[in-house]
C-alpha cells in the first residue's frame, strides 16, 4: 500500500493522505485514510506523492516554512497545511497559517510538524497502468482470490484485477519495469494457473467417485439385510407356525 500512497489537495489548500485505486488519462481515482470521504477522482495536478521518510529528529528554525497535521473541523480528517515558524520553545511552536485573508496562529507540538513537502504534482508517468489478456479457457479459474498474488508480487506491482467483462487482468505500478516482466512471466503464470485447475478439477472428480462408490456400497448393504431378514425372518417363522400347527391337529385327532 505504500507504493499507493499519495497526498490530495483540497479546496482549502491542505493536503490530505490517501491512496491510489486507479488509474486514467488524466486523473487518479483515490481511496482516503479512514474513508472520511467517498472514493473520488482528481486531476494529476491535485495530487502529489508524499515526501520521503524524514529522520526523527526533526531541526526546524524560525520563520522556515514548514507544514503542521491539523484540522479546520471536527468533520474532516487531518490535513496537511502550509505555516512558517513564528517563535520557538522548547518542543512547542508558535505558528502562523499560510494563504488565508485574516492571520491565523497556533501554538503546536513539534510532532505534529515536519518540512515542506518538494514534490511535485504527479504525471501521467508517476503510475503505470497496464493489462494482460487472460486465456479462455483459463477465465473463469481467473476470477478466485489470490491467485494471482505471486505474480504480482514477482513483477513488483502495487494493484492486480481481474476484469471479467473484457477478461484481462489489470495492473498498476509505480514501475515501468512491471510492465516488461509480466510481458516475460505471462506464459508461465497461465501454465501454472493451468496445472492448479486441472489439479482442481482431477480432485473433483476423485470425490464425486468416491462419494458415488459410498452410496453403491451403502445400498448394496441395505440390500443384503432387507434380504436376509426377508428369507431367515418371515419365511422360517412362516414354515416354522405351520409345522407346529400340523403338529397340534395331529395331536387332537
Amino acid at each position: 500500500m505504500d507504493d499507493l500512497e499519495v497526498e490530495v489537495c483540497g479546496e482549502n489548500g491542505a493536503y490530505y493522505k490517501a491512496y491510489v485505486t486507479d488509474v486514467f488519462e488524466k486523473d487518479v481515482s483515490v481511496a482516503f485514510e479512514n474513508e472520511w470521504q467517498a472514493e473520488t477522482r482528481f486531476a494529476f495536478n491535485m495530487v502529489r506523492l508524499p515526501p520521503f521518510k524524514e529522520d526523527e529528529k526533526k531541526d526546524f528554525k524560525e520563520n522556515e516554512e514548514v507544514e503542521v497535521l491539523s484540522r479546520s473541523n471536527d468533520h474532516e480528517s487531518c490535513g496537511w497545511w502550509r505555516a512558517v515558524i513564528k517563535m520557538m520553545k522548547g518542543d512547542f511552536l508558535v505558528l502562523e497559517y499560510l494563504g488565508w485573508e485574516t492571520t491565523y496562529t497556533e501554538i503546536v507540538p513539534s510532532d505534529r510538524l515536519r518540512h515542506k513537502n518538494p514534490n511535485p504534482p504527479i504525471t501521467g508517468k508517476t503510475f503505470t497502468k497496464f493489462e494482460i489478456e487472460v486465456p479462455e479457457e483459463l477465465r473463469e479459474y481467473a476470477k478466485k482470490e489470490n491467485v494471482h498474488k505471486e505474480f504480482q508480487k514477482v513483477i513488483n506491482a502495487s494493484i492486480c484485477r481481474y476484469i471479467p467483462e473484457s477478461g484481462v487482468l489489470s495492473f498498476i505500478s509505480r514501475s515501468e519495469d512491471s510492465k516488461k516482466r509480466a510481458s516475460m512471466l505471462q506464459e508461465m503464470h497461465f501454465r501454472n494457473l493451468q496445472q492448479k485447475l486441472l489439479l482442481l478439477k482431477r480432485t473433483e472428480e476423485a470425490q464425486k467417485q468416491l462419494e458415488s462408490t459410498k452410496i453403491q456400497n451403502t445400498g448394496g448393504f441395505f440390500g443384503r439385510v432387507l434380504c436376509q431378514r426377508g428369507s431367515d425372518g418371515f419365511g422360517n417363522r412362516s414354515s416354522w407356525r405351520q409345522h407346529s400347527a400340523g403338529e397340534k391337529v395331529g395331536r387332537h385327532y
